[in-house]
This record gives structure tokens, sequence and C-alpha cells, in this order.
């Protein structure tokens, strides 16, 4: 039997979700025989029990305090003997990958999984290092085309794109999940759905003042499952606008696939987005996905479900109405591309390839 090949995988604030569940997916579909991998993170989250009995997990604080961190990762570099270091830190790869680079680890993986920051002080520092994010690194991954070209400017066509990749099957649209779900919500007509963080990026407040204007004109319900600082903002604007019968707000589910088809639209009017997991979940689930024009074009992966509308409440209210006068759920859908099994193989190769 040959010999495990030993990573090191950097995720930061666990707590956010997007990144860290697209990672543990490949993680969980990876032959394990063939790998040993460690987590450096900070942050809670449910998954972090499933990473301890995979393999060592590392509390590591954010990049953004580069001096401390960086030390407590070099220290942890001394006491290993890995052979990749896989950083998913976006431009803040770059003081992990020159840590590994001074302890002579020979892989070193940049993977980039955004197409922008919202605006806050750290993220001066992390438009600063895009440029030289790249300096440290022997090979550049990127979860779409464009978070790619957004990270590594000219240098994005040496990057692998690994796309962001989920169970297909488990996300398949499923009548008796749908009865129930309904049943226990009670939702008995057409209904819009949004998964995710309350965050800045995610632009759930014009979700609901979309919404606002839209039950105005028909009978709908919005579902709105997960967590994040603007929390109380949304409550505030559910209470202002009166929907408190009409949006149901609930916390994140691990059995988040059954939700899916409990509802006719997925909605998302992101400020920015690449291409995020919960609309390909949405799309495999055959249901028709409304994004902002500032997703990715990238996310257009089935015809006529895809939908890029400006954010202006009116032409969302437009849009989503014409839909539901003639709404079909797409029964056959075609993703393997987004099918975590080929993925994790092309993932699985990659690791193989360098080392051996």
């Amino acid at each position: 039997m040959e010999k495990k090949i030993k990573i090191a995988l950097l995720l930061g604030n666990i707590s956010l979700g997007g990144v860290t569940t697209s990672v543990m997916n490949y993680v969980r579909n990876l032959d394990l025989e063939k790998f040993e991998m460690d987590f450096y993170v900070y942050g809670d989250s449910s998954v972090k029990q499933e990473m301890e009995q995979i393999g060592n997990v590392y509390y590591l604080p954010s990049f953004i305090n580069f001096p401390k961190t960086s030390k407590m990762f070099n220290d942890y570099l001394k006491e290993k003997n890995y052979d990749i270091v896989h950083s998913h830190l976006s431009s803040l790869s770059y003081f992990p990958l020159k840590v590994a680079y001074k302890n002579k680890i020979e892989h070193r993986i940049c993977h980039s999984h955004s197409t922008s920051y919202f605006w806050d002080p750290k993220s001066i520092v992390k438009q600063i290092l895009k440029k030289p994010t790249v300096k440290y690194a022997t090979s550049l991954l990127a979860c779409s085309n464009d978070s790619a070209k957004w990270l590594y400017g000219k240098k994005a066509n040496k990057a692998l794109v690994i796309n962001n990749a989920i169970e297909i099957d488990k996300f398949k649209f499923n009548e008796k999940d749908r009865e129930k779900i309904r049943k226990e919500l009670n939702i008995d007509g057409f209904c819009l759905a949004f998964f995710g963080r309350f965050e800045y990026q995610k632009n759930t407040s014009f979700l609901i003042k979309f919404f606002n204007e839209l039950v105005k004109k028909i009978d709908a319900k919005l579902l709105i499952i997960g967590k994040g600082s603007d929390y109380k903002k949304m409550q505030n604007l559910i209470n202002k606008f009166n929907l408190y019968d009409r949006v149901i707000l609930l916390e994140p589910k691990k059995d988040i696939e059954k939700y899916y088809s409990a509802a006719d639209v997925f909605c998302l009017p992101s400020r920015f987005e690449g291409l995020p997991m919960v609309g390909v979940e949405a799309l495999a689930n055959g249901m028709h996905l409304v994004c902002s024009n500032r997703v990715s074009k990238e996310m257009n992966i089935v015809k006529d479900y895809v939908h890029f509308i400006e954010l202006n409440i009116d032409l969302w209210v437009k849009k989503i109405i014409e839909i539901s006068k003639n709404y079909t759920r797409k029964e056959t859908i075609e993703l393997e591309d987004y099918d975590i099994k080929n993925q994790a193989i092309k993932l699985e190769r990659f690791y193989e390839n360098l080392v051996h």
C-alpha cells in the first residue's frame, strides 16, 4: 500500500458556511485510504466534529493578524511533514503559502472561491494582496473561470477549475418531502426560497423589500433558512411590512435538501457572487433560479431556468409573476460537471499527480 498523501487544508472561519460546505463535500467523497488531512480553522460549525473524525483540527485565527497567525502556522508546520498545503483563504493565502515555502513544502495550492469582497477596513488588506497572492503558490485552483480571473488576473489561464459540486441525487425533487414540509409550514401556494447567510453580500434586505411589493400583486410565501449578522435587520423589515404571516424564517437545517422541494423559485439577490452551491442545489431540484445580474453568468447551467435580473424591485416582481403564470418544474436535469462524484475524482487525480 502506498504511503498516504499528507495535506493541510486552510479553511479560515468555518462558521461562514460556503467554502467550508464546498470543501467538506469534496473531503467526504475522496478516497481517504489515499489521503491524510488536517484542518486549520477558526469559528464554530456543526461540521467540526466530522472534521475531527477525518483528521486533526487546529485552531488558526484569521491571517488579517498575519504576524501572530503566521508564527502559529509556522510552529505547526515544524511539527508536521505535509506533502501539500491547500489554502482556501483567497488573497490571504499569501501568508500561509509563504510560511509553507519557508518550511520547504513542495506543493502549495491557492484556491479561489469568490469574485469580489464587500468593503470593510479589512478588505483593503485583502485587495492589496491579490496581485502577490500567487507568488508562493505552485498550483492555482478556482471554483469558476470568473473566480480565477478575479484573484489571479493574467495568470487565470494557469488555474484548474474545480466546480462547486454537490450530491446530485440527494437534491432531486421529492414529492413526499414537498407535501410533508408544506403541511408543517402551512404553505399552500406559490413559494419563493432563500437559503444562506444573512450578510451584506447576500443582500437579504432587498429580498424582503421586493417580496413586500410582490405580495401586493400575487399570493405567495417566502421561505428563508439561515443565520447571520443581518438577522435582526430582516426581522425588523418583516415586522415593518407586516409580512410575518407570509415570510417563514428558520434556523439552518441539517436536512436542507428536503426544503428545496417545498418551494418553487430560488432567489439570489447577491451584491456579488461567483458560482454558489445553493444555486446548483436549487437547479438540481428542478427549480427556477432568479439571480441578480451581479451573480456570475457561469451560473447559467440549466437552459431557461436561470434568470439574471438587475437589482430593481419592479423588475424582480415582473419576472416572478411571469414565472408563476407559466410555472413548470424541470424534471430531467443534466449536471454531470457539478456531480461531486465526478469532481472528487478530478481533485484526487490532481493531488496524486502533484506528489507522484
